[in-house]
């Protein structure tokens, strides 16, 4: 192998096989050294294409589209042979309506990615079928998932399916305006016509009606009505008792019942008292008596026989003291204060052997023995005195 000097390059090149001449060497335009390289090549273009001078007129669609709506000599024409891989676009109807439409996706939605994340929907299943932040029910017919101020028009239905667990419907509203007087639920019906039996509310167990409100406004239940006051932790209820009867509860102690048939009667129980004024009570003392008592206060029963106002009536007065002092009195006042008698039918004495009289004007009999008779008066100057009748 024999080398020979290249004074281009002032390095020794490898000669040729045949002994005369260099080896044939393929430039390289790219290259920056050796015997590839290119000198002295010219620069043919660097930077955009819109620094060029000269440039030929491209086509722009924008603006011949522009130009061809103004009714420009620049539009561009072209026919539906010469538009090939493109969709027609609708400008109305629905997307059936179009022709050659193209294929926007096809595969499954898990191919897809950068995807949101969505709640399982379950159309059919109980609650434990549902994930996400749906409600925990199955959901079925037209249901409207509502936010905010909505309404529902026509008819729907919810089907919460059957559930192992207490899971509560359930509505959750926040109220903060004092100036706003809210409602949590309004229920509006239009009777335009309709059967009388027509219920705005109905409750059911079983498919049978326990609680109802009927659209006149009256509530009927099955089971009573019960109510907790807020200042008492027992349990108030109006329920049916026995025949024809209404009870009026307190727990299970019933304090009022009424009978509302041929029998009827009005019954309170024998541990409580009908009250007036919290002043005036009666009681059940024993079988057959009424009492009116109130702890240590003297008490009077009146029975009147005209009463006009407070200031003009007559009356029977029955009263009795804490010392024991009764009296009957045959008065009134104002347009009854005169013609006022006591008049005893048949009436039978039964007088002490000894009585003191205490008020000026009182009368008494004494039974002083088998055979005698004591009559006593004090007069009006407190003196008392007597007369005895021999009995034979």
């Amino acid at each position: 192998m024999s080398w020979v000097y290249n004074p281009f390059t002032g390095k020794l090149d490898q000669a040729g096989s045949g002994g005369g001449g260099g080896s044939q060497v393929n430039s390289d335009w790219n290259a920056t050294s050796g015997v590839e390289q290119i000198l002295n090549k010219p620069t043919l273009f660097s930077g955009a294409y819109s620094a060029l001078t000269g440039t030929p007129s491209t086509f722009t669609p924008s603006a011949h589209a522009s130009s061809h709506a103004s009714g420009g000599s620049d539009a561009l024409t072209l026919s539906s042979s010469q538009i090939t891989g493109l969709a027609t676009v609708a400008t109305s109807g629905s997307y059936a309506d179009l022709t050659s439409k193209p294929t926007l996706f096809s595969g499954a939605y898990s191919d897809l990615t950068g995807k949101p994340s969505l709640s399982t929907v379950a159309t059919s299943g109980s609650a434990a079928d549902l994930t996400g932040t749906l409600a925990d029910a199955r959901l079925s017919s037209n249901v409207v998932l509502l936010t905010g101020a909505q309404s529902i028009t026509g008819k729907k239905s919810f089907d919460a399916g059957t559930l192992t667990a207490s899971t509560p419907l359930s509505l959750t509203q926040t109220w903060n305006s004092s100036a706003t007087t809210f409602k949590a639920l309004t229920v509006n019906v239009t009777d335009t016509a309709s059967a009388t039996g027509s219920l705005l509310a109905d409750f059911q167990t079983g498919g049978t009606s326990t609680f109802s409100i009927a659209k006149y406004g009256t509530t009927s239940g099955t089971g009573g009505f019960s109510f907790t006051p807020a200042s008492n932790t027992g349990t108030w209820s109006f329920v049916s008792g026995s025949t024809s009867s209404l009870q009026f509860r307190m727990g299970s102690t019933v304090v009022l019942s009424y009978r509302g048939d041929s029998i009827g009667f009005c019954d309170l129980n024998t541990s409580f008292y009908y009250s007036i004024g919290a002043d005036t009570r009666l009681y059940r003392d024993a079988a057959n008596t009424l009492a009116q008592r109130n702890s240590t206060n003297p008490q009077t029963t009146r029975i009147y026989g005209t009463y006009t106002d407070v200031s003009n009536a007559r009356w029977l007065s029955i009263s009795n003291t804490t010392g024991g002092l009764v009296t009957l009195t045959a008065t009134g006042n104002g347009t009854g204060a005169s013609g006022n008698l006591l008049k005893l039918t048949q009436p039978i004495l039964l007088p002490a052997s000894s009585v003191t009289l205490a008020t000026n004007g009182d009368l008494a009999f004494e039974a002083t023995s088998n055979t005698s008779l004591t009559i006593r008066y004090r007069g009006s100057d407190g003196t008392t005195r007597s007369a005895s009748l021999t009995l034979a």
